[in-house]
């Protein structure tokens, strides 16, 4: 299956795969030949008359075909090795290809380090499978065939002697490997814990250092490493007694011949020639089948990553069949019903309209469903229940192409990528012009710090934009939305975490930004929202109250307590 599985993603690139193990496979019949030519050699050396020069043609033409073996084996490993980073990189395109295509509720279930594991290490390990386990498994099982069948045309009885250890070692393993599945599995899993938390540690380093934790001391640190190392050494446990005991059969092959081939020597049954022949062929014979040891272990290993790359790629897409394209740009929600796993509801029949060119404020307390409101119009998921619509489509009949091309979201956390600050606007749209993102950043109040740069435009951010505020983060997070100059923009709490001098050149920018476009906004300060045409209160997943702000500062409900104690937040002071 893995392989079938591997070859299906090798597409054009299984023709030098092919020839990569047809070289070996040559290679490995050339292998056999020296052990005849020695055979002959014993034959001319002991027999009456010895003829010299034909001595001397065997020995010249044991390093010749050596000489040609290796240059077989040369162009195979180049062949297969050129193939294998060439479908390590398709892979890694595809995987990159399909996450971009997933439910956002796919990266909720699996963290960071797991899915680095899966695209970096777990495909790494298909490069030792394609370039070195796929070929070399040629030569494992051919050149033993080979040379087992050679051996038995010499002399069935010695043969027999050199394949019992080998049997032996071999029934060894199999009764031994039963639960080695679960062992690379729990491995494999561990690795991925261990990505996961020093990951999650080096993104947190600066909280572990404010409240003096160590990396002894940071728990889930300690314990990720801690699950890894008792998963290798439980895994090292399991193999070291059958490992050892396969490992001295399979080299004790002497053990066995000699006492056979005297026997037979002494009985006169057997040539000196024939037992010298066995006494060097037969170590060789018992040990070529150390590398079968490592390819069942390692094989193992290969499949339990080729099985999680395919989980990824067997996951459910989003749907996208859409081939409507929006006209209007007005939203509406009808009925809809969402959960993210489908049992307990997060939203409960929501209805809305926001006409095109109108700003609607989401209010509500924290897991209201607020949010969830504004991910769902861009389809991080797709409602259990009801429809989103834009303009005169159901979003599910647009393609996510069409969709997105027409909605800018600005988050209260902005993402910005390690990279220039110019490349990170023009996300907003890649094919705009220097001019064009120096007027987007005018707009969005950041052009006067960014030039005060040493590099300007050019200067790298740091990962997920380190080397700036939050102030300075956000608004080149609007510069990039202005850029893509989308008639649908989201705002999600764009200004919960900014200082009040940094607010006021936010809130500038974000007027500039919605000016004449269908704006959804999720605010926590809600003297943000006053002139919002509709405001939507959510309590536990409903609508509860609707109107513009002096409809529901009259109607005295949640809205208006949720006012007075935002008024009186503004009125605090720190006391001495």
């Amino acid at each position: 299956m893995m392989f079938n599985d591997l070859l299906e993603l090798a597409g054009k690139r299984k023709l030098k795969l092919i020839c990569a193990c047809l070289l070996h496979a040559i290679s490995c019949g050339l292998a056999i030949i020296p052990f005849f030519l020695i055979y002959l050699l014993f034959l001319e050396i002991f027999s009456t008359s010895p003829d010299e020069v034909r001595i001397w043609w065997i020995l010249a033409l044991i390093p010749v075909v050596y000489v040609i073996m290796s240059i077989a084996l040369i162009y195979a490993y180049n062949l297969s090795h050129v193939a294998a980073y060439q479908i390590l990189y398709t892979v890694r395109i595809e995987l990159g290809k399909k996450l971009s295509k997933l439910p956002l509720g796919f990266f909720n279930e699996k963290n960071t380090g797991e899915l680095k594991t899966v695209i970096n290490e777990n495909v790494e390990l298909l490069e030792f499978f394609l370039a070195h386990h796929l070929p070399e498994m040629i030569s494992t099982i051919f050149v033993p065939l080979f040379l087992g069948i050679f051996l038995f045309i010499m002399d069935w009885r010695m043969a027999l002697a050199s394949v019992l250890p080998v049997a032996l070692a071999m029934t060894v393993i199999l009764l031994k490997s039963s639960g080695w599945g679960e062992m690379i599995d729990e491995y494999l899993s561990a690795q991925s814990e261990v990505n996961a938390t020093v990951v999650e540690y080096v993104q947190g380093i600066k909280v572990i250092k404010a409240f003096n934790h160590t990396a002894e001391s940071f728990k889930k640190y300690k314990g990720g490493m801690a699950f890894w190392k008792d998963s290798v050494i439980k895994w090292s446990r399991q193999r070291a007694a059958p490992f050892t005991l396969y490992q001295g059969l399979i080299t004790s092959t002497l053990a066995f011949i000699i006492p056979v081939g005297l026997w037979l020597y002494s009985s006169e049954m057997l040539t000196m020639e024939t037992f010298l022949l066995f006494l060097i062929v037969g170590p060789i014979f018992g040990g070529l089948f150390m590398r079968i040891y490592e390819f069942l272990r390692y094989g193992m290993e290969e499949k339990e990553c080729m099985d999680r790359i395919n989980k990824i790629f067997d996951t459910e897409n989003i749907t996208d069949e859409g081939k409507e394209k929006v006209e209007s740009f007005d939203i509406t929600f009808n009925n809809v019903f969402f959960a993210y796993d489908n049992r307990n509801p997060i939203l409960n029949d929501i209805n809305f309209h926001v006409p095109q060119g109108t700003r609607c404020a989401l209010v509500g307390p924290s897991g209201a469903g607020k949010t969830t409101i504004a991910r769902l119009i861009v389809r991080f998921w797709d409602v259990n229940y009801g429809k989103i619509m834009v303009g005169d489509y159901d979003i599910r009949d647009l393609s996510l192409k069409n969709l997105l091309s027409h909605v800018s979201i600005v988050l209260q956390d902005p993402y910005l990528f390690n990279d220039t600050i110019l490349e990170n606007i023009k996300i907003g749209n890649p094919q705009a012009s220097m001019d064009d993102v120096i007027e987007v950043s005018k707009a969005a109040r950041c052009h006067e710090f960014i030039e005060k740069l040493p590099d300007g435009y050019s200067t790298v951010v740091g990962e997920r934009g380190e080397r700036l505020s939050g102030g300075e983060k956000q608004r080149i997070s609007i510069a990039r939305a202005l850029l893509k100059d989308a008639p649908i923009v989201i705002l999600d709490e764009a200004t919960v975490f900014i200082d009040p001098e940094n607010e006021s050149l936010i809130q500038d920018a974000i007027s500039n930004l919605t000016r004449n476009r269908t704006v959804l906004v999720i605010a926590h300060k809600l003297y943000t929202i006053t002139n919002a045409e509709q405001i939507l209160v959510l309590d536990e997943g409903k609508i509860i109250e609707r109107g513009s702000y002096s409809d529901l500062m009259d109607a005295g409900g949640l809205f208006r307590e949720m006012w007075d104690t935002h008024i009186s937040t503004l009125d605090w002071e720190i006391k001495r």
